[in-house]
């Protein structure tokens, strides 16, 4: 039996056996489906349950009991129930039953299969309730087969998959036979390299900055926490108060004889500005090589104005301080604003910084990551790991 749902995009036919997309026509009445050509590929857009590809040996074995099994599971070639259709939203269900139970899959579950209609959008969602009592291991697959060209104005190569977030570059690694080896691991194609700015291009060291005062004992003890480790500092970087505010919360919790010391390091730790040693040769290494370079930084507003008196600003293609986001590494959504500023894709990047946390933000947002620890030479080699070659 088929089911048809609709709107003045779309109309779309579902096959209850297997659940199948059948058909998609667009309002021209194009169809962008493949129509299961048995010559090339007999179906046409299946879902695969309780388990894609195939199994090892061709059998799953549960409790000492083996079970046969073909490719991507049997829940495509099984007659499912029309739950709903309202016109833009059909639901089908398929229980277990003892058949299934017995010869395929030992356990007692609920697929259910949800198409809905929004705008020029298809959405299918799958649903898959476990009605055991023991933990099911399952897999699901979706198989759609596409008619392109839709038209005779386009080709093939016009075609993209489009995702609705990125996606892990993530590689898993097969055995000899196809089947999955349980290990994976990243391909990146480096094309931008990311740095952060303090300790990784300029010199970020509260005590050489306090060795400007000639502070010792317990004053260099109090203007280290009370200024460096102060929430204020980091309210600084979040753009959320200025240098002047951070010294009205911070010079009374200090001694009168360190207000002219505590002014000197908020206002102008910088001076002067101190780049890493051998960062710049690499900078221009990597830039004449072709390398895209970017700046993404935890820093004041008034970043800008020292950042342009050191060398390696002139190398960059682009920055994003954390203060013009109101944003802090490593919450993940300064990455993904870094990202969307450039137009950057996070499998072509690679973030360097000197904290480790900061470097698995950018690895949880897909960006290859590095933490440096003032040794150049290490980071050029690890740039090389990764395929980056100058």
């Amino acid at each position: 039996m088929q089911t048809t749902i609709s709107n003045e995009f779309l109309t779309v036919t579902i096959d209850t056996h297997g659940a199948e997309v059948v058909s998609v026509k667009n309002s021209k009445g194009e169809e962008l489906i493949w129509q299961a050509d048995p010559a090339i590929w007999d179906r046409h857009s299946p879902v695969l349950f309780p388990w894609a590809g195939r199994l090892a040996n061709g059998e799953l074995v549960h409790n000492g009991k083996h079970y046969s099994g073909g490719q991507h599971g049997f829940i495509r070639d099984l007659e499912h129930i029309l739950k709903q259709n309202n016109g833009i939203s059909a639901q089908l269900m398929f229980r277990a039953d003892e058949e299934t139970k017995t010869l395929r899959f030992p356990f007692d579950f609920e697929f259910t299969s949800v198409f809905t209609l929004d705008g020029h959008t298809l959405h299918h969602e799958v649903h898959v309730k476990n009605c055991g009592d023991e933990n099911m291991r399952c897999g699901i697959g979706f198989h759609p087969g596409f008619n392109i060209p839709f038209d005779e104005n386009h080709t093939t190569t016009d075609y993209e998959i489009r995702f609705e977030q990125e996606e892990s570059p993530i590689i898993l690694d097969c055995l000899p036979h196809g089947l999955l080896s349980g290990k994976s691991f990243y391909q990146f194609v480096i094309k931008n390299i990311v740095f952060d700015m303090g300790n990784v291009l300029v010199r970020f060291d509260p005590e050489l900055f306090m060795d400007r005062y000639s502070l010792t004992g317990e004053d260099r003890r109090l203007i280290r926490n009370e200024v460096f480790r102060s929430v204020e500092w980091t309210m600084l970087d979040r753009g959320v108060i200025d240098e002047e505010i951070a010294e009205q919360r911070i010079l009374p919790r200090l001694p009168e004889r360190l207000h002219d010391a505590a002014r000197g390091l908020i206002e102008k730790w910088d001076d002067p500005i101190v780049p890493v040693e051998g960062m710049l040769e690499l900078l221009q290494a990597l830039k004449a090589k072709g390398y895209r370079l970017y700046l993404l930084s935890n820093a004041a507003t008034r970043q800008p104005i020292y950042w342009a008196r050191a060398e390696a600003s002139k190398l960059m293609d682009g920055a994003l301080i954390s203060a013009e986001v109101k944003l802090l590494k490593p919450d993940p959504q300064i990455y993904r604003t870094f990202l969307r500023k450039f137009a950057l894709r996070p499998e072509e990047c690679v973030f360097i910084d000197d904290t480790p946390i900061n470097v698995e933000g950018a690895l949880y947002e897909n960006m290859a990551g590095i933490v440096f620890n003032m040794d150049v030479p290490a980071l050029a080699e690890s740039l090389r790991t990764l395929g980056v070659e100058w």
